[in-house]
C-alpha cells in the first residue's frame, strides 16, 4: 500500500544497493528524504488498521556495516579452487564482503559463494591469487581486470 502510494519500489536491484553503499549521501540528506516520505505516508487516507503511524525516528546503520570504510569496488573476486583471497575485511552488508586486498585494491567478494569451501587464515604476506573481474557495468578491458 505505502510503496504504491509513495512511489517507492518493493525491491531494489542488488547493483543499486551496492552502489549506494559505496558513496551514500550525507546522513542529514538521507534523514530528510525519509522524513519527507514519512510525512507523505502520514497524510495518506485509507490505510489499513494494521498500519500504525509512529513518530519519525531515523536510525543509521553506517557504523554497524562500516560504510565509512567502503570505497568504490575496483574488482569482484571469482573464487577458484586452490586460490587465495587475502586482505582486510572493511565491511559486510548482506552477502557482500568488502575487502582491501594486500595490494590496496578495493575488492568485493560475494559471501554466498563461500558455502562448502574450506576457509583458513592467509599468511601475513599472502596476495590474492583468485581471479578478479571488473565490477558489473564496467567494460572488461585489460586495465579493468587484475
Amino acid at each position: 500500500v505505502l510503496g504504491a502510494a509513495l512511489g517507492v519500489p518493493d525491491r531494489f536491484p542488488y547493483a543499486a544497493k551496492r552502489a549506494a553503499r559505496e558513496a551514500p549521501p550525507p546522513r542529514e540528506r538521507r534523514a530528510a528524504e525519509l522524513a519527507a516520505l514519512h510525512a507523505r505516508a502520514g497524510g495518506l487516507g485509507g490505510l489499513p488498521e494494521s498500519l500504525a503511524l509512529i513518530a519519525f525516528a531515523p536510525v543509521h546503520h553506517d557504523e554497524a556495516f562500516h560504510l565509512e570504510r567502503l570505497r568504490p569496488v575496483q574488482g569482484v573476486v571469482r573464487l577458484a579452487a586452490d586460490r587465495t583471497v587475502a586482505g582486510r575485511v572493511e565491511g559486510v552488508a548482506g552477502p557482500d564482503i568488502h575487502l582491501t586486498a594486500s595490494d590496496g585494491r578495493a575488492l568485493l567478494l560475494d559471501g554466498r559463494l563461500l558455502a562448502g569451501r574450506p576457509l583458513g587464515a592467509a599468511a601475513a604476506d599472502a596476495e590474492t591469487t583468485a581471479p578478479v573481474e571488473a565490477p558489473a557495468g564496467e567494460a572488461a578491458s585489460p586495465e579493468a581486470l587484475f
